[in-house]
């Protein structure tokens, strides 16, 4: 009996990627999904709707990296260039926030050990980076201005 169970939990949850819920499936599609997910639930303990989650977050963020790729492609060299000039700030902010994160972390483990011990964070100096430089210049060619960004 217990190579049953151990049989069909394995079976459920190596086929979770099948019981996500689309927009694209119909409703008979749908109700059955709902209704083999609520009988494996109580099997699996809960572990089949954390892997579908997983999974359907999986999904959206390829997705939404595809949609970013299209977007970015279709743009203009001096517009990628203002782009480019966007995403390294915006690293440099995570860098910076993860930085001022750090010493906070350090102190309550170092707390969660020796609870003794009084010692103050130390102070971290942010990460300064230059940007990428973007040089750009307008020339007219007959009744047109032409701009060139390197």
């Amino acid at each position: 009996m217990r190579y049953i169970i151990i049989a069909i939990l394995l079976l459920s949850l190596s086929g979770c990627s099948s019981l996500i819920v689309r927009e694209t499936d119909d409703p008979v599609m749908t109700t059955a999904k709902v209704a083999t997910r609520v009988l494996i639930f109580v099997p699996t303990m809960f572990m089949s709707e954390l892997v579908i989650d997983a999974e359907k977050q999986e999904e959206q963020r390829q997705a939404e990296a595809a949609a970013y790729a299209r977007w970015y492609n279709s743009l203009s060299p001096q517009q990628r260039a203002i782009e480019d000039q966007r995403e390294h700030e915006r690293d440099l902010v995570r860098m910076q926030a993860a930085s001022m994160m750090l010493p906070s972390l350090m102190y309550n483990a170092n707390q969660s050990f020796n609870s003794m011990r009084m010692t103050p964070p130390v102070p971290m100096q942010p990460l300064v980076s230059s940007p990428p430089t973007v040089s750009c210049r307008t020339y007219p060619i007959g009744s047109n201005l032409n701009t060139d960004c390197r």
